[in-house]
């Protein structure tokens, strides 16, 4: 049985990160394969500083996203999941990444462009990047890992574009 390892953003109560993670997650089941979703515990400092500024649009309702948070952890909780630390990546025959601002240039690292793995196994399913375009400081990285990529698909065409213009390639 295949191994597919995937990689989003994890821990953060965003529906549509969750949902496309959760729905992923099953799809891949019932097509037989054996998946588990791989966090980075040193991701959660990049996510911090992004949630930051945002941070005061949530204050006001701070009971309300309590209970909302409390939610999201149990739905998390349906999911399989382990640290990066603690896996064997020889084990995984392919690794996806992919969700909401995934590859956005304010929290995106090596780890969510999935340089842990050898570039066959490196896949992106509906990835996002938040943005319309990539700056000027970060368009060579940018364009060294998206041409790593085995497979692309995005999530907007927003995303399209920026992939078009840094690398040529044409990605539904």
């Amino acid at each position: 049985m295949k191994k597919i390892g995937i990689v989003s953003i994890f821990g953060i109560t965003n529906y549509g990160n969750r949902l496309q993670n959760y729905a992923l997650y099953h799809f891949l089941e019932k097509q037989g394969f054996n998946v588990v979703n791989i966090i980075d515990m040193n991701l959660s400092y990049y996510i911090r500083q992004f949630i930051k500024k945002y941070l005061s649009l949530f204050l006001i309702k701070k009971k309300k996203d309590a209970k909302r948070s409390n939610l999201f952890l149990l739905f998390n909780q349906r999911i399989r999941t382990k640290n990066i630390k603690r896996i064997q990546i020889n084990h995984f025959d392919y690794f996806i990444c992919g969700s909401d601002q995934i590859w956005n240039p304010n929290i995106a690292t090596d780890f969510l462009f999935l340089r842990f793995a050898e570039r066959e196994k490196r896949i992106a399913y509906s990835a996002s990047f938040g943005v319309s375009t990539i700056p000027n400081n970060k368009m060579e990285q940018y364009e060294k890992n998206i041409r790593e990529m085995a497979a692309i698909s995005v999530r907007e065409e927003a995303g399209s574009k920026i992939i078009k213009e840094l690398t040529n390639k044409i990605v539904p």
